[in-house]
């Protein structure tokens, strides 16, 4: 639960950053900080800088965290949704079935 906390703190962070980079860039769509990256850095990353005691070096290595994040982005487009094409069901489930 702490992880997906930090995950929607740091997105924040590093979505402004993104916004910070590229207001002066005339680009087609807005920009934001990769999602699953940020779970896998926030994955490698946090406990340690979480758990290791001394609070300059937390704080430098938050903000090398949103410093990474920040520059792997992907475009946003409004609009984009399409619908789910759900397989039918079977009538055994193959999963449960014996091997025997």
């Amino acid at each position: 639960m702490v992880l997906l906390n930090s995950v929607a703190v740091f997105q924040h962070e590093a979505d402004q950053a993104v916004k910070e980079r590229q207001k002066d860039k005339s680009l087609k769509h807005e920009n934001r900080a990769r999602t699953s990256d940020l779970i896998i850095t926030l994955r490698d990353r946090f406990i340690f800088a979480a758990l290791c005691g001394h609070p300059a070096l937390t704080k430098w290595e938050m903000e090398d965290v949103i410093k990474t994040l920040a520059r792997v982005v992907s475009p946003v487009r409004p609009g984009r949704s399409f619908p789910r094409n759900f397989k039918p069901f079977f009538n055994v489930n193959h999963n449960l079935k014996s091997h025997l």
